[in-house]
């Protein structure tokens, strides 16, 4: 699962393996270490959030000093894992005008290669529309 931090915004992208993860496990999650000491790290995850009430489709993130967990209700996960939907997105507002913008898509194969830091891709999704310039929201 690759995370992306941009300002006030967090971008996941999972491969379809991941994808089937949190199908079928309702959570899956990564690991970086930050630092030699193993308690510098972040952890990051996407769970199902299974104390959600039917038609809450409302995402949340839950930051506890050094995990961040991105909790999508379950009929809103179970959408985004069992049709070609490619993305689901939210928008967190906190009061002033702050707010943080959660991006999940499928991770699709690239249609230019980095090629300083070449990825296997291997488990991406095929690109539905190479011409387009990459992967696209339903």
């Amino acid at each position: 699962m690759k995370l992306r931090i941009r300002g006030n915004s967090i971008r996941l992208r999972l491969q379809k393996s991941e994808v089937d993860t949190f199908r079928t496990q309702g959570t899956i999650e990564e690991l970086v270490r930050l630092g030699p000491d193993p308690n510098q790290s972040l952890t990051y995850a996407l769970c199902k959030d299974p104390f959600r009430e039917e038609g809450d489709d409302q995402i949340l993130t839950r930051w506890n000093g050094s995990a961040l967990e991105i909790r999508v209700p379950p009929g809103l996960a179970n959408q985004w894992t069992d049709t070609p939907l490619v993305s689901l997105a939210a928008e967190l507002w906190y009061g002033d005008g702050v707010y943080t913008r959660i991006l999940i898509e499928k991770d699709y194969q690239c249609i230019n290669p980095n090629r300083v830091w070449p990825e296997d891709e291997s488990d991406a999704f095929p690109n539905p529309n190479p011409s387009c310039g990459g992967a696209f929201s339903q």
